[in-house]
């Protein structure tokens, strides 16, 4: 497991016991199914307002824990409501390193310099996302996508492909404990989501004692991939003040950046997904 510090902004504290971070929780995932990305625009989840957060500090301190190649970090050209269809694909481009046939006759990337980059989305890539579309059968019932038809159609391109897959729960309640151990697996972790506040990497500002991020705030529902945590803690005088909890994700528009572990996200869903 490679570790690595980059410096970026928190939110706010977050406190939590044994490893349990507590998050809301729809009671609708647990009662009845529930229809993931339920708007017209492509990946991007419901309506969001834009939101600025900043800290000023003495010091600081990161922990960092995420998956040795990150995720491919594709976005979308087509299919209204499929942010669902578009995660898959970003797990099949990242398992199709060590299985080829994920992707027929495609390279997903290569290392240079001890780093991991993956190829952009081509042809290919959006014929894997316009596949699982039609498996997942999104926008078939409800606009968006259920968990279930999510689990369903990309099991059924993995086996297609000639291989198994798992899917391996978070917990009812998101246990990060749980999930550093998928990460620390190399496994990435699909999350199915009401409700989100997401900061994009490009949208931090950094000076000396400083930082301001800009980000999005949503009540609506969306799915991406995490593929590590991070904690960032400040300090003023010597004194921890202020400890802020992220997933770091990739979030289905081109972007990548921190998930906020607090009560504005609501994760009702999140697996462990494993190809072999």
């Amino acid at each position: 497991m490679i570790k690595k510090l980059l410096a970026v902004l928190g939110v706010f504290i977050l406190i939590f016991s044994n490893n349990v971070i507590n998050v809301t929780n729809s009671s609708n995932a647990i009662y009845r199914e529930k229809y993931y990305c339920g708007t017209n625009y492509f990946d991007t989840g419901l309506n969001f307002t834009h939101i600025e957060n900043e800290v000023y500090y003495d010091d600081y301190e990161i922990i960092d824990n995420h998956l040795e190649r990150f995720c491919p970090n594709y976005d979308n050209i087509n299919h209204t409501n499929s942010c669902a269809p578009l995660a898959g694909t970003i797990l099949i481009g990242y398992y199709d390193y060590e299985y080829e046939n994920l992707i027929p006759n495609f390279v997903s990337g290569s290392y240079y310099n001890n780093i991991f980059t993956y190829r952009p989305r081509t042809s290919k890539v959006q014929a894997v996302k316009d596949s699982l579309y039609n498996l997942m059968g999104t926008n078939s019932i409800e606009p968006g996508t259920s968990v279930n038809q999510f689990k369903t159609g990309l099991q059924s391109y993995v086996n297609n492909s000639g291989y198994n897959i798992s899917y391996n729960s978070c917990g009812s309640n998101f246990n990060l404990q749980t999930a550093l151990g998928y990460f620390n697996s190399e496994m990435p972790i699909a999350l199915f989501l009401t409700g989100y506040e997401y900061y994009p990497e490009n949208g931090l500002f950094r000076e000396e004692g400083h930082y301001s991020m800009g980000g999005r705030l949503s009540s609506g529902t969306h799915v991406c991939i995490a593929y590590g945590y991070r904690q960032l803690n400040y300090y003023n005088d010597g004194e921890l003040f202020r400890s802020d909890n992220y997933l770091i994700v990739v979030y289905g528009d081109g972007t990548q950046g921190l998930l906020a572990l607090n009560t504005n996200t609501g994760i009702d869903e999140a697996y462990g997904i494993d190809i072999y």
